[in-house]
């Protein structure tokens, strides 16, 4: 019992290092160095959500939508569940005009998790916004 107590503070350990050098390289304009860190880290801890997301904001920082919607539908695809890569998602989705993608994302996260308000405002916005791209190719 007591191994595995000082096994997760070192994994611990390790995950807030590599997010803190991660989050370095990349305000030093290090991108690649930035993505390879968390990439190897995902790869050694593939279940923490934490280096995908920090992943994908990096990508979303750089205005790549596509590449951090690929990194966290991925997350997904391999049942790496988070509330926040679904915000991200949705908010990717909405802003790459991917209205029925974002709108099949946030209902799962609506069937996911009780945190329903945020999403339902989601939601609305993805419905208000598919409204009128429906709107305009109509014209």
């Amino acid at each position: 019992m007591y191994n595995n107590v000082i096994l997760a503070q070192e994994q611990t350990s390790d995950t807030n290092l590599i997010l803190s050098q991660a989050r370095e390289a990349f305000q030093l304009k290090q991108y690649t160095a930035s993505a390879e860190m968390l990439t190897i880290a995902i790869k050694k801890y593939p279940n923490n959500s934490g280096f995908r997301i920090a992943l994908a904001q990096e990508y979303r920082a750089l205005n790549k939508l596509d590449v951090a919607s690929t990194i966290l539908q991925k997350a997904l695809d391999e049942k790496v569940e988070n509330l926040e890569i679904y915000k991200l998602l949705i908010d990717n989705y909405y802003r790459l005009g991917y209205y029925k993608k974002g709108m099949k994302t946030v209902n799962k996260a609506i069937k996911t998790f009780n945190n329903k308000g945020m999403l339902y405002e989601k939601k609305g916005n993805l419905l208000e916004a598919l409204q009128k791209n429906n709107q305009a190719n109509q014209a």
